[in-house]
């Protein structure tokens, strides 16, 4: 049986191209993406594929991991699945191809527990709950002047719930990916008079903002 060390040595191109696309995961756990939805969906689905490559991978070399470390992952999942849940899908594959076959009942039973409060989690939860109960409809964007950032206005439809009027600012990074954080949330079909002042500030409905702000403001509605 071969360390993963070892293995990452014998499959260098797929281990280093699997490392750059968890980089990418770990930038869009804290709000980065990429400014294109067809890229971004691209990526996703790289990322599970040569996730599931490398198990494959691991698991024809016979390695096995400790329950208990299985058992982390589950839970690191569930946290990561809070903020992006196609991020936290792949760490569901691991308990499947390289749990540890050793009897020992209590790591076996967590990490089994764990797995499976993951899938309801992650799968049904949050996958299928965002989908049916919350519709994202991007209704605006406004460049700013010199075009380092964008205001985007997202119609937030959540049924019979109401919903919201959600105001989202974009930090461009080289025209391919963007930080984006809320900026300014007012009820659902509020339509916000919106314009940049310069570069670094802008207007909503009288609220002056600056693009280095922390704070969400709440319309006066």
């Amino acid at each position: 049986m071969k360390s993963l060390k070892e293995l990452a040595k014998d499959n260098k191109w797929i281990f280093s191209f699997w490392g750059l696309l968890v980089v990418i995961s770990i930038l869009n756990v804290f709000n980065f993406s990429f400014i294109s939805n067809v890229i971004q969906y691209i990526y996703y689905g790289l990322y599970i594929l040569s996730t599931l490559i490398i198990l494959l991978i691991i698991k024809k070399s016979e390695f096995q991991m400790g329950n208990l470390i299985i058992t982390l992952i589950n839970l690191l999942a569930m946290i990561i699945a809070v903020k992006n849940e196609f991020v936290a899908l792949p760490l569901l594959l691991i308990y499947p191809f390289v749990a540890s076959k050793k009897l020992n009942f209590v790591s076996i039973i967590l990490s089994t527990f764990t797995y499976f409060i993951a899938i309801i989690w992650i799968v049904f939860f949050l996958t299928f709950g965002r989908m049916n109960f919350s519709i994202n409809e991007e209704i605006g964007n406004i460049p700013s002047p010199n075009g380092a950032y964008n205001l985007v206005i997202i119609s937030n439809n959540q049924g019979a719930l109401g919903g919201a009027t959600i105001t989202n600012l974009d930090k461009i990074y080289l025209k391919i990916m963007k930080y984006r954080k809320l900026v300014f949330y007012d009820d659902w079909g509020v339509e916000n008079q919106i314009k940049w002042i310069d570069n670094k500030s802008f207007n909503i409905d009288g609220h002056i903002i600056n693009v280095n702000t922390k704070k969400v403001i709440y319309g006066d509605r």
